[in-house]
């Protein structure tokens, strides 16, 4: 299903047709609280991008590469954001992965 160079093929996004992969939509999720010139500029096209080619399927290896660049790009965009939003999307994510860490937890002690 790739192409000829060995670049996984994208599967399309037809408005209404086909809803976003996990990946694509955790992209998207935290995208959503950068300022709209960052969520429309190349580097969130860059992460949004990435997320679809993990969601299309790719060796373990370039999930990895893919994730690295994705974690960087979004610090970059976080280096943009002005300060005052900044801080509010650093809380929020601190305050995501506590609650995902919290319901980890639990789920591992009901098992």
């Amino acid at each position: 299903m790739g192409s000829l160079s060995g670049t996984p093929a994208i599967r399309p996004r037809i408005p209404g047709r086909l809803a976003p992969g996990k990946v694509e939509a955790a992209v998207e999720a935290d995208l959503v609280r950068f300022p709209v010139e960052l969520q429309t500029g190349a580097l969130a096209a860059a992460c949004r991008n990435l997320g679809r080619r993990i969601d299309a399927g790719m060796s373990a290896r370039d999930v990895i590469t893919a994730t690295r660049e994705i974690r960087t790009t979004m610090g970059v965009l976080l280096a943009l954001a002005p300060v005052g939003e900044g801080e509010d999307v650093i809380d929020e994510l601190r305050e995501r992965r506590a609650r995902r860490i919290s319901a980890e937890a639990a789920a591992a002690t009901k098992a």
